[in-house]
């Protein structure tokens, strides 16, 4: 029987696990969902870091098995697809691209995810590589955006921490730099702000 366009269909997740007093539990959840191509709801309850964080989980379980550059060429089709799924463009024409707010930022993650030692392993030691692979995959979503795109916050003292570009322009003089990839916290400290900690501006 085909589903006609328009018209509803139930999901059901069914977990069963383990409660903290050694009983089994399962809990059912149904999901409605309408069929359509475009559907409004999915643009409207998407959630870009969790999603970011699933596809990240996915693409470790495939660098198992596969060579580091089949696991990108994957994420890069798996990027193209969204793309042309859930992009307003006019065909032929690269310069009306655009995505809405609630898609704009899972590019970026999936550029990020292309280049950490989790896909990539070269430099890196087994011991090392499933190290960070684990970790990857028993953080939430927050540590695992972290993972794949590092922040980077500016702090000055005109204005409260603000984040800012992973990028070469955002070194100023007269500011404080910190680097987080959740495995490492690096402080870059500006040339006025170096030269006051070593006593130069003291008087």
């Amino acid at each position: 029987m085909k589903i006609q366009p328009g018209s509803a269909f139930f999901i059901q997740f069914i977990t069963r696990y383990r409660h903290g007093n050694g009983s089994f539990w399962q809990r059912v959840t149904t999901a409605a969902r309408w069929v359509g191509t475009r559907s409004a709801e999915i643009g409207d309850g998407f959630n870009q870091e969790a999603a970011a964080s699933v596809v990240a989980g996915l693409a470790i379980h495939r660098a198992e098995k596969n060579y580091a550059r089949d696991v990108i060429r994957w994420i890069d089709d798996t990027l193209i697809k969204f793309a042309s799924k859930f992009g307003d463009y006019v065909q032929e024409d690269p310069s009306t691209f655009r995505l809405s707010s609630n898609f704009s930022l899972y590019p970026r993650f999936m550029y990020f995810l292309r280049r950490p030692q989790f896909i990539d392993v070269f430099n890196s030691s087994p011991d090392e590589t499933a190290f960070f692979r684990l970790m990857l995959n028993r953080e939430g979503v927050v540590g695992s955006l972290i993972m794949i795109q590092p922040t980077l916050l500016q702090y000055s003292f005109e204005e409260p921490p603000i984040p800012v570009l992973l990028d070469v322009s955002s070194i100023c003089p007269d500011v404080i730099l910190l680097f987080d990839s959740y495995f490492y916290v690096v402080i870059h400290y500006g040339l006025k702000i170096a030269q006051w900690k070593l006593g130069v501006y003291t008087n």
